[in-house]
């Protein structure tokens, strides 16, 4: 009896699916493109992943590189203000 509710069951899926019962095997169908996107597009559209390196700043207070809006990991400022306590020994 439960083999039987189960086939029931999956041709009512089917059905309400619009599926063939007989070619189980497409399954449901997708969109697909209507055409192939020519290599000219597809290099343009990753023309956009690029690796950029990164703009770095000079800290005003003891004017070592650091990435912009980051505290100083040298004198351990940021905006003019000291907001890390930097030991003197490490430095």
């Amino acid at each position: 009896m439960e083999f039987f509710t189960t086939c029931v069951a999956k041709f009512l899926l089917y059905k309400k699916l619009n599926i063939d019962s007989r070619n189980k095997k497409e399954g449901i169908k997708m969109a697909q493109p209507k055409r192939r996107w020519s290599k000219a597009r597809t290099g343009l559209r990753r023309s956009t992943w690029k690796v950029e390196k990164p703009s770095i700043a000079t800290c005003p207070h003891c004017h070592e590189p650091v990435l912009p809006h980051r505290a100083c990991t040298n004198c351990g400022y940021y905006n003019g203000k000291e907001v890390i306590s930097v030991n003197e020994e490490n430095a």
